[in-house]
């Protein structure tokens, strides 16, 4: 089976459960994560796993850049708990 390329969109408990789920799956690459700068925990996690990601309010293109730079298409987006509205979610 071909490894899925996700996305997630998670903040607080639920969302490091999701991320840690899908993180242990052998079929899934996790392409990026977005998640507010209070996901401390989510953070940490990325950073051990050497997931990308980005914390912080995603409004006015401030994440444009960071996701052109993993602009492979993800296969699925996954929104937890998450506290934004993503602007261009086209573009993913």
């Amino acid at each position: 089976m071909n490894s899925l390329s996700v996305c997630l969109l998670v903040s607080g408990g639920l969302g490091l459960t999701l991320l840690k789920h899908i993180a242990l799956k052998n079929n899934c690459n996790i392409h990026f994560v977005l998640t507010d700068k209070k996901s401390e925990e989510i953070i940490n996690f990325c950073k051990e796993k050497n997931i990308p990601y980005f914390a912080g309010n995603p409004r006015n293109g401030v994440t444009a850049d960071f996701r052109a730079s993993h602009n492979n298409r993800p296969d699925i987006i996954h929104s937890i708990n998450y506290l934004f509205l993503i602007e261009g979610i086209r573009q993913f």
